[in-house]
């Protein structure tokens, strides 16, 4: 499994969940002096990287001269992300790549297995230990190589999201957006229906399937009785995944993801009317306003200041006189 990232879809929860291997910062005790390393308590056949956690410094002259920090990508481990499904999607091709922080950012919520294939060049190679400085360098680098490739991809699915949910032809009105889908990979007898047909079926491309997941989960069941599992099993929110996907690039969960997106018929995806990025409404259909911050260094979200307005306009609406009064 090393190497891949996983996605399975919960339809039912309207959830996605990933299983991937996150980048973390870690301190390393950068000295090859066995007294130092057994101080540590560090095992260099275990350990040879002799990364420690920031728990383990201990008060000692040590620290000022053998402890450094990184930015690490060699752990075998995978993280959880339990997220709405559709947000790997939504984070991508609502991502503004004319500034690199966001790119950077995306890398740190989802890690390089899955994005460091656009790179032919191996830039920003993955199981690699970097230091803060290594990595920048690293990603500047990568960021200049991948950044129109990303580009283009981030095109694809804005298009096909377009065509899906805000397509104005008039004779697809009544048509599900799977639906839509569905018909644009087929020509009718006459005049061309579509005057975009997406093309999407490229990025399927390296899809695997991972059904190990079937038999995981996260409780530990043989604590059980035979009477106890079953009743467990029989609960309705017991939840298993018959299989998770495995992804050897970025591509392919997105193509994942925007299929089962467009196979939840009540799912909408809608506009922001404050930043104009795409959004799934999260309690009601008619929202307007997304969760995103409105910049990189504001904690108001773009729902918080659209409520604003809105209120404020309302108070206005109400409290401005009449013609009579005048």
């Amino acid at each position: 499994m090393s190497g891949n990232f996983y996605i399975y879809f919960d339809l039912q929860k309207k959830q996605e969940i990933i299983k991937y291997r996150k980048l973390k910062e870690y301190f390393v005790v950068d000295t090859n002096d066995s007294d130092i390393l057994d101080y540590y308590n560090i095992n260099e056949n275990t350990n040879p990287y002799h990364i420690i956690n920031k728990s383990e410094f201990k008060n000692t002259d040590y620290n000022q001269f053998i402890v450094k920090r990184l930015l690490v990508d060699y752990d075998t481990e995978y993280d959880i992300l339990t997220q709405p499904i559709g947000t790997l999607l939504l984070d991508f091709v609502d991502m503004n790549l004319s500034n690199s922080r966001y790119l950077k950012d995306f890398i740190f919520k989802y890690g390089l297995d899955i994005i460091s294939s656009l790179d032919k060049s191996k830039n920003l190679p993955v199981y690699q230990i970097y230091t803060i400085d290594e990595f920048n360098t690293s990603f500047t680098c990568f960021y200049n190589a991948t950044k129109n490739t990303l580009k283009k991809v981030q095109l694809d699915f804005k298009n096909c999201i377009n065509f899906c949910y805000f397509n104005t032809d008039k004779n697809l009105g009544l048509l599900t957006s799977m639906q839509k889908y569905f018909l644009s990979y087929h020509q009718c007898i006459g005049d061309a229906l579509f005057t975009y047909v997406p093309s999407l079926e490229k990025y399927s491309k390296g899809i695997s399937v991972d059904f190990e997941s079937f038999f995981a989960t996260d409780i530990a069941l043989k604590n059980y009785t035979s009477k106890e599992l079953i009743r467990k099993v029989s609960d309705k929110n017991f939840a298993f995944s018959p299989y998770a996907y495995a992804c050897s690039k970025l591509e392919n969960a997105l193509f994942l993801s925007f299929l089962n997106i467009i196979s939840i018929e009540k799912l909408e995806i809608k506009i922001c009317e404050n930043c104009g990025k795409y959004f799934i409404p999260i309690s009601k259909s008619n929202e307007k306003f997304c969760t995103n911050y409105i910049s990189l260094n504001s904690k108001k979200t773009c729902r918080d200041v659209g409520a604003f307005t809105s209120y404020n306009n309302n108070c206005l609406l109400y409290t401005s006189p009449s013609p009579r009064d005048c």
